[in-house]
């Protein structure tokens, strides 16, 4: 899980070449927080790192059909000087939407399996509640 967010991290990295995604960069560190500290989180912290990524992804959605600016305005302003560039990152930024959905599905996934995935114990394993019984009466 945590690989995943750290190539997110790179894919916004480029792409803030070109626009911020400063709500993009929140969620892989909320996300990386998360992958740490898998001791005191619990199955709703993941849905909620779910629900924020899906905000980003909506966001990322909403800017590409309504504020992108048109190529036509970009080259007035440099005089075509950097469109390879500003061609690269479109592809990045494409690119980073189907990834950013896969993300989602991973996480959610994660979420939904929070106990074996996370916590490490499978949930019909004798072992695990064996381990459960041992914890619980070590405290005591």
């Amino acid at each position: 899980m945590e690989a995943l967010l750290w190539i997110f991290a790179i894919l916004n990295f480029m792409i803030m070449m070109k626009r911020p995604v400063f709500l993009s960069l929140s969620v892989i560190v909320v996300g990386l927080y998360l992958t740490h500290n898998t001791d005191t989180i619990r199955r709703r912290d993941f849905r909620m790192l779910v629900l924020l990524l899906v905000c980003s992804w909506i966001y990322d959605v909403f800017y590409f059909l309504f504020l992108e600016p048109s190529a036509s305005d970009e080259d007035l302003e440099d005089g075509g000087q950097e469109y390879k560039l500003r061609r690269f990152i479109k592809f990045v930024s494409f690119f980073t939407i189907f990834y950013k959905a896969i993300l989602i599905l991973v996480f959610w996934k994660v979420s939904m399996k929070f106990r074996q995935i996370v916590r490490g114990k499978g949930t019909g394993n004798d072992s695990a509640r064996d381990d459960d019984i041992d914890y619980i009466v070590q405290q005591y």
